[in-house]
């Protein structure tokens, strides 16, 4: 029987932030970082974010928000590494914050997490994230017991590369059932890059985009609730 493989978004997809607008640990990261790296003051880059971002990794949304607060792209790819490592650096530093305050499950989700592993279908993250803040919403949520490999956002700037990698990472081989769960446009066109199939939830259920714009970028199947087990599973029948 062919090895089943579930990759899964985070934002928009398993968890969302509790109150909309409200300020994270990573957001003050990167505000911060931001501050420091380029010598700039009071940036909010939440406020540089429109929704053509939401998909992005954490580099390309950074990199989109540098731009828009005019610093050149050299200096933006000479400096980016640095300004990762003072993000890493601030978030290690200040997580005695609760993230548990910051962010919510999407309805549904933790069922499915668990008829899925008992359906002997291997769990991993797919996510824009870097890894320490995907493990660190993760756990704050008591979640991250699911998931046993992964793909983030200092692995590539693209999010077709990440699902990639986590596959390979899962031991993805021709014949394996896999398939990509997510919340937006960039998650179906990223598992169709890796010729897998694509489940997303709609703004409905706790995404991002309403179904009619999910089904016209050509989902395999758009949900309006993770509680739609049956038919999920039928992707792994």
């Amino acid at each position: 029987m062919p090895e089943k493989i579930a990759t899964f978004d985070l934002d928009g997809t398993i968890l969302r932030k509790k109150i909309k607008g409200a300020s994270t640990l990573k957001m003050d990261a990167i505000n911060s970082s931001i501050e420091k790296v380029f010598s700039v003051n009071d940036i909010n880059y939440a406020d540089h974010i429109g929704i053509e971002m939401f998909g992005m990794t954490d580099k390309s949304i950074v990199r989109e928000v540098l731009r828009k607060i005019d610093i050149d792209n050299q200096t933006i790819n000479s400096s980016i590494d640095t300004l990762f490592g003072e993000i890493v650096d601030y978030f290690n530093n200040h997580q005695n914050r609760n993230p548990h305050d910051d962010y919510i499950v999407l309805p549904g989700i933790v069922k499915l997490l668990d008829v899925l592993r008992n359906n002997d279908v291997k769990l991993g993250v797919a996510t824009g994230n870097i890894p320490e803040f995907a493990w660190w919403k993760l756990k704050g949520i008591k979640l991250d017991h699911y998931f046993t490999f992964g793909g983030f956002g200092d692995d590539s700037e693209s999010r077709s590369d990440i699902i990639g990698l986590a596959l390979q990472r899962a031991g993805y081989k021709d014949g394996c059932n896999a398939c990509h769960f997510g919340d937006t446009p960039a998650d179906i066109k990223a598992a169709k890059d890796n010729r897998i199939k694509s489940v997303v939830i709609s703004s409905n259920g706790g995404g991002t985009f309403d179904a009619d714009l999910l089904k016209n970028a050509d989902a395999d199947l758009v949900v309006e609730s993770w509680k739609e087990i049956d038919n999920i599973l039928e992707f792994f029948s």
